[in-house]
């Protein structure tokens, strides 16, 4: 890959982000974690202290989101931006 793909790449992954970040597309991410979860432990009718609650959702969003990523089903038409853009 040449230096100039490499800068648009890079570019461009910066602006996507900065689409993400406009958006607010992490609190929106986190506002229906955090709904799902605390429906989660009413369901399993659990008292956990704060620091456990905190730490075990942030333990429960990782293991979402790792799991999207490995996992995320791409249409068979989608071009990877990693062909055009080896990130």
């Amino acid at each position: 890959m040449s230096n100039s793909d490499s800068n648009f790449c890079n570019s461009l992954r910066a602006r996507m982000f900065g689409h993400a970040q406009a958006a607010k597309l992490d609190e929106k991410i986190l506002e229906v974690a955090h709904t799902i979860y605390e429906q989660g432990l009413q369901k399993e009718n659990v008292v956990l202290s704060r620091s456990e609650k905190e730490r075990l959702f942030r333990q429960t969003v990782q293991t979402v989101l790792l799991n999207i990523l490995a996992n995320s089903m791409i249409p068979n038409n989608y071009r990877p931006l990693s062909v055009v853009c080896r990130l």
